[in-house]
């Protein structure tokens, strides 16, 4: 009782193809906001000068106002960037003893 060279009601069950990819589990297209906080344990120019050594092409100035908009809102947004290199300066700034987060844009 063989039909078509199988075993008659024998069915072929085709392994559910698995993705192997590295990629991470977020959004490429996604953008991801970096803000910091305001804290008590460091001097205005201390953040401001590690604003300025984290972020590329950070100004004085710019490093400046969000310094001031965490220390008188309560948060201050750094910039937006992709995933991987908001979780990067979001590290960085920590490593630099300031409280910092990514949130999804």
């Amino acid at each position: 009782s063989l039909s078509g060279g199988r075993a008659a009601g024998a069915a072929v069950l085709e392994r559910p193809r698995v993705e192997e990819t590295t990629q991470p589990k977020t959004d490429p297209g996604k953008m991801y906001k970096v803000y910091i906080y305001n804290d008590d344990n460091h001097t205005k120019s201390y953040v401001v000068s590690v604003l300025m050594k984290v972020i590329p092409d950070m100004t004085k100035a710019r490093a400046t106002e969000i310094m001031e908009s965490a220390h008188k809102h309560g948060s201050g947004m750094v910039g937006v960037w992709i995933f991987e290199v908001a979780e990067m300066y979001c590290d960085m700034l920590r490593t630099a003893g300031i409280q910092s987060d990514i949130i999804e844009a």
